[in-house]
């Protein structure tokens, strides 16, 4: 019997609701003026997929968005912008 060795799960609007539009607002709102084309509808551009994709750590996006948005963003800067995407509960 062959073993399952991993699983991949899609939580982006499968498992837990995302509200793109808030998450947008709220990177712009710290000063990340292209957060719209950054935060794409079906695929994440530049540091935003780079993170995504686990290419950065948590640190070294902070500091690259920092540097987009031409000022030194705290870690509660960037979370609140992360914790606009993801709203409501699991669906399972």
């Amino acid at each position: 019997m062959k073993q399952i060795k991993n699983i991949v799960f899609d939580f982006g609007g499968v498992v837990i609701g995302l509200d793109r539009e808030q998450a947008v607002k709220a990177f712009e709102r710290i000063g990340v003026r292209e957060a719209d084309s950054l935060l794409g509808k079906y695929h994440q551009q530049g540091i935003f997929q780079e993170v995504e994709n686990g290419n950065i750590d948590a640190e070294t996006f902070r500091c690259e968005l920092s540097k987009i948005c031409g000022k030194e963003l705290t870690y509660q800067d960037v979370e609140n912008g992360v914790e606009r995407i993801c709203y409501g509960r699991a669906a399972i």
